[in-house]
């Protein structure tokens, strides 16, 4: 079965970096695909890819990575003048909270067990699915019938 998990902004925000990037393996190991409100800085990224890299099966079938990908809105094309700088100022006072995640913006992450890769445009995001993976879901709902 194939899973999405939604994490709003405020579920994760309060969390340290190592406490957040636990959190967010714990879900990606039990395959589960990420959609999570907000951007990590890029050194935490950094650090998850790291943390999946140590937990990569040799084999492949329990764990193979993480597939990583950012929706952001392009704010400078679509946003008056005004609108661009009360988003400024926004952003000004959630750094001056030490806040460690951008709030714009949605991170995807999920299983490169699952996720063959992701592609993404301005209006679209492409999300091809590995092949083992989808036959075994086919195999699994037929068993249900």
């Amino acid at each position: 079965m194939l899973t999405f998990h939604y994490i709003p902004f405020q579920r994760i925000v309060q969390m340290g970096t190592y406490d957040r990037i636990d959190f967010l393996m714990s879900l990606i190991r039990d395959n589960r695909i990420l959609l999570i409100e907000g951007r990590l800085k890029p050194e935490e990224e950094g650090l998850l890819i790291q943390e999946s890299m140590r937990h990569i099966d040799a084999t492949g079938k329990h764990f193979s990575g993480i597939e990583i990908t950012v929706l952001h809105e392009s704010y400078r094309q679509t946003y008056s003048k005004i609108q661009q700088c009360k988003k400024k100022i926004a952003a000004w006072l959630l750094e001056n909270k030490k806040e460690s995640m951008i709030p714009h913006g949605i991170t995807i992450i999920g299983p490169a067990l699952i996720i063959k890769e992701m592609k993404q445009s301005p209006e679209i995001l492409e999300m091809h699915l590995q092949k083992i993976f989808l036959k075994k879901t086919v195999q699994q709902q037929k068993g249900k019938s």
